[in-house]
Order: structure tokens, then sequence, then C-alpha cells
């Protein structure tokens, strides 16, 4: 024990900064820091999980990125009330970003590719890919329906993988090794069909949210593709807006 907090150890597969972010980012999230409140002094959470000061920044950093924190002149890193949003302009991960409280993984499974899953994919038609959907909840309410499609080569062995939060894409960069650079995402409004009705827990032909999206990695190349239908009345959308100067 070091000033009454309990040292920690770090994974190896990840950057440390990420580690502590992570750690942090939990702790948070199940109410050891409350909203309100304050994180450690970065001097005591240097000595907590014995790094220099400036990797505890970079990783407060993030968390403040993330719209978790906020650096108070004098007082320190301030832990805020968490938002659901989704953003039209950036990639957004929930699982990732670890604002969900539950996510239940419904399927795993090999399917042929039809339709556009194939294009999307940049794969021959008829070929088969992976089919893995999940089941997101918020405040213990089911709230989005993922379904991920990713090529057979990259996914070998994802049946036997454990499941986390945040599975496809941690999967992909820690036994692939893989990067996800960019993305790609189509939105629109639809009605929600009776089967996605009864997971959602909503009414048949209640306003949803559909989403595309297309993952590539830093080549370019087409490594996921995901379909989403998400309750539009618990998730606010928004853009950022600018003016230029003339």
């Amino acid at each position: 024990m070091i000033g009454g907090y309990k040292l920690k150890r770090l994974p190896h597969s990840v950057p440390r900064y990420i580690a502590i972010k992570e750690e942090l980012k939990n702790e948070i999230f199940n109410g050891i820091y409350e909203i309100g409140s304050y994180l450690p002094s970065e001097h005591q959470l240097s000595l907590n999980y014995k790094v220099t000061r400036s990797t505890i920044r970079h990783a407060l950093e993030v968390l403040r990125e993330e719209g978790l924190i906020q650096v108070v002149q004098g007082k320190g890193s301030k832990v805020l009330e968490s938002r659901i949003e989704h953003g039209l302009l950036k990639m957004f991960s929930y699982g990732q970003q670890k604002i969900l409280t539950t996510t239940k993984l419904l399927e795993i499974k090999k399917v042929n590719s039809r339709n556009n899953v194939a294009s999307h994919l940049n794969i021959h038609h008829d070929t088969d890919v992976y089919q893995i959907k999940m089941l997101r909840y918020y405040q213990q309410q089911p709230f989005i329906i993922e379904i991920s499609y990713l090529p057979i080569p990259l996914a070998e062995g994802i049946e036997g993988a454990t499941y986390r939060d945040s599975f496809v894409y941690n999967y992909l960069e820690q036994h692939q090794h893989m990067r996800i650079a960019n993305a790609e995402e189509f939105i629109k409004a639809e009605t929600a069909k009776l089967k996605e009705a009864d997971i959602l827990n909503i009414r048949k032909g209640t306003p949803v949210f559909y989403a595309e999206r297309s993952c590539y990695d830093v080549k370019g190349n087409p490594i996921e593709f995901r379909k989403s239908i998400i309750r539009c009345d618990l998730v606010p959308f928004y853009t950022n807006t600018y003016c230029r100067n003339k």
C-alpha cells in the first residue's frame, strides 16, 4: 500500500496509459469515484501504478477527451456524468466507451454472405463469413441490436474467445493484431420489425435508427461490416458545425 492506495498490476498486451485509463474508467462506472468527486492526484496515481507522471497525464487526457473527467484548475480531475451520444461525424463504439451497463452475446455463427454483406467486405458473393450478434443495454433496458460480419480468415477462433464489451474490436486488435483506422457509417430512420421489437422490448412499428458501418484497417481493407438497430428514445444524436471565416 502507498498513501492508502493498493498497487495494481497492468496488462502487458496494451500500452500502460491505456490500461490505466481503462481501469480508472471502470472504477468511475462502478461508483468507486462518484460523479462530482475528484480522482487522486497525478502524483498519487503515478505512485499507485508505478509509472511516470507523463504516463498518468496521457491516461487522464484520454479520459477527458471521452468526456468522463474535467480538469479543474487547482483541484484536479473532476468526475463528470456521462451521456450516451452517437456522433454523426466520428466513429463511436458504445462498448469501448463503457457507457452501457450490460452487453449480451446472442450468437456467433458462420453464415453465407449474401446481399450487401459481401460487397461491403469486398469478398465474393456466397462466401461464408462470421456473424456475431449482440444486444446492448442501457440502464437495464435493451438498447441496441448489433450484428457484425467478419471475413473467416480474420475471425478464426473467435467462437472460443473470451467474451467482453467491445468484443469484436478487442479480438481484431489483440488476437489478429489489426487496428481499425477509419469507418464509414450510414444512418437512417426506420420502424422496428416484429422480431427486432421483441428483442428491444418495444412495439412493432416504433421508430428506430438503422445504421450500417464499414470499418477499415490502415491499408484501407474492409475488416468488419456492422448493422445496428438503435432505440431512438434512449440516444441523442449530435453533429459539429462550424462557420468558416471569410
